[in-house]
């Protein structure tokens, strides 16, 4: 261990996990990107909206979908629309700080509930995209004070829950 910084190893280690991941070797990197998973294609991401970047995006992100959900999928009103709900938090939350907690384990608790399953939903906070996570898992939101909108979306397709108002002091 002589010589070996814990961000050298800890970032070599990193990458060797990833590499194995994506089935690729060092040499399939370029200018530090991976490749894309086996059988997913990248398709640029509006981050406000979820929806395929138009021209007039002005923030983007990169997600990497199977073939054939690359294309925008028909819109509302098909009798495949999933039901995109927040369960937590409540409408018109109110939370409080707590000064004696530490800043980073001050935070709020999102769930969300789609019917039927879909794989992925994106969270917006403040209409700002916060995360694309697994709608049956539990997500955490750092608190911070103000007053803050939470609403999920489906990335690449049509559908959005209501907006969830909450105030924290």
């Amino acid at each position: 261990m002589n010589r070996l910084s814990g961000g050298m190893s800890a970032a070599d280690l990193a990458q060797a996990i990833l590499l194995h991941r994506h089935h690729a070797t060092r040499s399939d990197l370029t200018a530090g990107a991976f490749p894309a998973p086996p059988g997913r294609t990248p398709v640029e991401l509006c981050t406000s909206s979820g929806a395929v970047a138009a021209p007039t995006c002005a923030t983007r992100m990169t997600e990497y979908v199977a073939p054939a959900t690359s294309d925008r999928p028909p819109p509302l009103g098909s009798d495949a629309d999933p039901r995109l709900s927040i369960v937590s938090p409540a409408p018109e939350t109110r939370v409080w700080r707590n000064p004696e907690v530490p800043a980073a384990m001050d935070r709020l608790v999102l769930r969300a509930q789609v019917s039927p399953a879909v794989h992925q939903i994106v969270w917006l906070v403040d209409r700002q995209t916060y995360a694309l996570a697994d709608p049956a898992a539990p997500l955490y939101w750092p608190t911070s004070p103000g007053v803050h909108r939470f609403q999920i979306r489906l990335p690449l397709q049509h559908g959005e829950s209501r907006v969830i108002r909450v105030v924290v002091q």
